[in-house]
């Protein structure tokens, strides 16, 4: 395994070897840097990228090649040993954010898979843009995955055409989608939510959480070309249609909450703001369920489903005949958690 550390509490010039901020060996100081020393090394080995910082890592990023085949899985993720490593599950300004200006001109993370194993997991990505805010293209092979992503598109201050605001395709592409949050904050319209677009192959996304705020006919949900394509627990709402499919077959919706009621098992829901423990969910981007939500023990679990991932977004168990609908399990992370105190009392 090749390790190599992001913190942006460091400077550029050091060696991403070490989670430092001083030395030779220091951490690269974003993941632009990283992903810069890494591109075409075509390494015969895995290789991760460890990322925190309470500061903003504000460069767009672009990825390739950095392992030599689908033998081997190149990670992006957050630095889970640092208190500023992976997120609480709602957008944090205290932990490692990938959030790109619209300055910048471009999609704020880019990977070109080339036909190999990519993951990224527990990090936060957004774009003030009207652009992609993320895209994974070049045939992601199987094993790739997007785990527990926080994932913005807030065009809001920027004038053009709107981009999906996330998107996965290829000519053959096996992925899975597992406890994400993808969102559009901005008035202006976009496109889909994800847009899946494999010519061939298979895409899963199960526990995730897909939200528009701008109106329009072309903002849509769940997207899919030629491929399958299966959602299972999930939410999406707020769009102009939740689920659409431009080739066959449709989209495989099993277990899921929307605005149309689309799918095997559909969830009902009458008052999504009713749902989240935070009256101001859509701007905090935070979805957190309430202890009243229709979504609590709506889906199926993994012990039905083995496409149901067994951790949520926050690191949580998930077992059993069913499960939430949507990322979260628990609001808490279980480092978070109280422990129990058992009181024993021994009479004599």
């Amino acid at each position: 395994m090749i390790t190599r550390y992001v913190n942006t509490a460091s400077t550029s010039g050091g060696d991403g070897t070490t989670n430092g901020t001083s030395g030779s060996t220091r951490a690269y100081a974003s993941l632009n840097e990283a992903a810069t020393a890494l591109n075409d090394q075509n390494y015969a080995d895995d290789v991760e990228v460890l990322c925190c910082g309470s500061s903003s890592d504000v460069n767009s990023v672009s990825c390739q090649n950095w392992t030599s085949s689908s033998s081997y899985t190149a990670t992006i993720k957050a630095n889970t040993s640092a208190s500023t490593g992976r997120h609480p599950g709602y957008w944090s300004t205290s932990h490692y954010r990938l959030h790109v200006p619209s300055s910048a001109g471009s999609t704020a993370l880019d990977i070109n898979a080339n036909g190999k194993v990519w993951v990224v997991e527990n990090i936060q990505i957004r774009l003030d843009d009207f652009r992609m805010t993320f895209l994974m293209d070049g045939s992601p092979a199987t094993g790739s995955a997007w785990r527990n992503l926080i994932v913005i598109q807030d065009a809001s201050a920027t004038s053009g055409s709107g981009n999906h605001v996330s998107r996965i395709e290829g000519s053959s592409t096996d992925a899975v989608v597992e406890n994400c949050v993808v969102v559009n904050i901005g008035a202006q319209e976009g496109k889909s939510l994800i847009s899946c677009w494999p010519d061939a192959g298979n895409i899963v996304i199960a526990n995730s959480l897909f939200r528009n705020i701008a109106s329009g006919s072309s903002n849509r949900g769940v997207t899919k070309g030629t491929g399958n394509v299966k959602v299972v627990n999930s939410a999406v709402f707020n769009t102009n249609n939740d689920f659409f499919s431009t080739n066959s077959p449709s989209i495989d919706v099993d277990y899921c909450a929307s605005d149309d009621g689309d799918g095997s098992n559909p969830i009902s829901i009458l008052n999504w703001g009713d749902q989240f423990l935070n009256a101001d969910y859509v701007s905090d981007v935070d979805f957190r369920l309430s202890e009243t939500s229709d979504l609590l023990d709506a889906g199926i679990g993994p012990a039905s489903d083995s496409d149901v991932p067994t951790l949520d977004i926050l690191g949580n168990t998930r077992s059993g005949l069913a499960a939430n609908v949507g990322p979260f399990e628990e609001n808490t992370a279980p480092s978070l958690k109280k422990p129990t105190v058992v009181s024993i009392s021994i009479m004599l």
